[in-house]
């Protein structure tokens, strides 16, 4: 069944909508694929313990990585079962504001700060989906729960503590500029207000800071032993980087970007104007 693979898998979350449902914010992305259902999975990601200096999605081995290897192993799971299917999964670069589709089936609220808050795992999951031409039968024969209107998204309790604490000021309903994980990943040269939120920032690459406060997170479980939980990096500092092979840079959620862009802002953080 599919609801297994995917459990054993990492995956924690998942329930499916008619693709009919499902607002289409970027269609290119889609190349033309009409999907008939899409399975919203949210794949928790933080394994616990101090990522110093890197957002727990960046200590973590690459979840774009992880996405190919789910869409391969849905795709050999499917093709003895239903060979005329077809699949395609996305998550990050998706066609879908994923966090309105997460929480439309079911798997989460809308928190302040722009995340989905899960009630197991707090906001420390990754989104995805899994496109496919399935019918609502055949996914519910794979045991894949089936919506087949989509629920009214709920939000937090706008207790403020996100919007407090976050050194960019830029929660809630901002446009986000001063978002220091959207800083840290400019390929860009920086502003000068843009370097010194770097150098005051306790993160070289993404910011955790409206998670860490958020009551979600409070008792928000790690996550399973797999993927996730293997090679985690307990930060990162500028020799570490430069003994990085060209492979294991690439292996990393910061690999996107070239090394300079990480490299620049490990040595501003070593310059405080605290």
């Amino acid at each position: 069944m599919l609801d297994r693979l995917l459990y054993d898998l990492g995956v924690r979350g998942a329930a499916a909508l008619p693709a009919g449902v499902c607002p289409v914010r970027a269609a290119h992305i889609l190349r033309g694929f009409s999907p008939r259902t899409v399975t919203v999975l949210t794949v928790p990601y933080r394994a616990g313990g101090d990522t110093g200096n890197l957002a727990a999605f960046a200590a973590a081995k690459d979840y774009h990585a992880y996405f190919a290897r789910l869409e391969e192993a849905v795709r050999a799971a499917l093709a003895p079962l239903c060979p005329a299917a077809e699949v395609r999964v996305f998550a990050d670069h998706s066609p879908y504001d994923e966090v309105t589709l997460a929480a439309r089936a079911g798997l989460g609220v809308r928190g302040d700060n722009g995340l989905l808050l899960t009630e197991e795992y707090g906001s420390y999951v990754v989104i995805g989906e899994i496109c496919s031409t399935l019918s609502p039968e055949e996914l519910s024969r794979l045991g894949i729960p089936y919506l087949p209107e989509p629920l009214a998204e709920e939000s937090c309790e706008h207790c403020g503590a996100c919007g407090a604490a976050c050194p960019g000021h830029c929660l809630p309903g901002s446009d986000r500029a001063g978002c220091l994980s959207a800083i840290s990943q400019k390929k860009q040269p920086l502003s000068k207000d843009e370097e010194d939120a770097l150098r005051r920032a306790p993160y070289a690459w993404g910011c955790d800071i409206c998670a860490a406060v958020c009551p979600h997170n409070k008792n928000a479980k790690p996550c399973p032993e797999g993927y996730f939980t293997e090679d985690v990096l307990p930060g990162l500092s500028p020799e570490a980087l430069d003994a990085m092979t060209d492979g294991e840079y690439a292996a990393r959620a910061f690999g996107w970007r070239p090394r300079a862009t990480l490299a620049r802002n490990l040595s501003l953080r070593e310059v405080r104007h605290d």
